[in-house]
């Protein structure tokens, strides 16, 4: 998960260097990474975050279209850095581990995954500590678990 991001972060610095001309927009998009600096932490889920995205991509559908082609470029390389910030979130939203003890599963809660209890040498805990959110015995049932979460 940390290297997709980090590999997202890298591509976020390559299209922000290919901006020519600043258009207005460009201060919602940084306004928007700045409030991120505060949320982009190991103990974050991101739902309140992607909301708030999702609001200003709807903000932006309302904006006049562009009337030069320098403002056409421009404004679609911050378009497509709020779509790698979308994915930077999402990323983290769809992580999955699987783990067997009490700690690791409250570690991955904390950190807003999906937690998966595979029980090994001890049964898993009762659901309604809110430790985990799929069960899975024998191990190869991860893949129907995975297989039903991608049609969510």
């Amino acid at each position: 998960m940390r290297a997709k991001q980090l590999n997202i972060l890298h591509n976020l610095h390559n299209e922000m260097r290919k901006i020519r001309r600043m258009p207005a927009q460009v201060k919602i998009v940084a306004e928007y990474m700045l409030y991120l600096t505060d949320y982009v932490v190991e103990l974050n889920s991101p739902e309140k975050q992607i909301r708030r995205l999702e609001q200003i991509f709807e903000e932006m559908k309302r904006e006049p279209l562009p009337v030069t082609r320098d403002e056409f470029e421009s404004r679609a390389v911050l378009y497509h850095i709020l779509m790698d910030l979308e994915e930077f979130l999402t990323v983290k939203k769809r992580c999955m581990v699987l783990e067997d003890s009490e700690n690791g599963l409250r570690a991955a809660k904390a950190a807003g995954c999906i937690a998966v209890v595979v029980p090994d040498l001890s049964p898993a805990p009762p659901k309604e500590e809110g430790l985990w959110d799929w069960n899975v015995e024998p191990l190869s049932e991860v893949i129907s678990v995975i297989a039903e979460l991608r049609g969510k």
